[in-house]
């Protein structure tokens, strides 16, 4: 099989996650189909996904990604 690892994963009490994935460089539409498919994964283990997104480091920036 294959193994899927977001960098960063927060887990609320409530069973509910946000999933954080830290980028370089300039933005890229595979970065967020694959942060898509992390929270489709998540969702397919039983969690809520309260949030998915992108954080490119040099920039500081966020991008918060859709993915139903």
């Amino acid at each position: 099989g294959q193994e899927h690892r977001p960098d960063r994963v927060l887990l609320y009490g409530d069973g509910s996650v946000e999933i954080v994935d830290f980028k370089f460089g300039r933005r890229r539409d595979a970065y967020r189909e694959q942060l898509s498919a992390y929270a489709r994964l998540y969702e397919a283990m039983g969690y809520r996904v309260r949030r998915a997104s992108l954080w490119y480091v040099e920039r500081n920036w966020v991008d918060n990604v859709e993915f139903k």
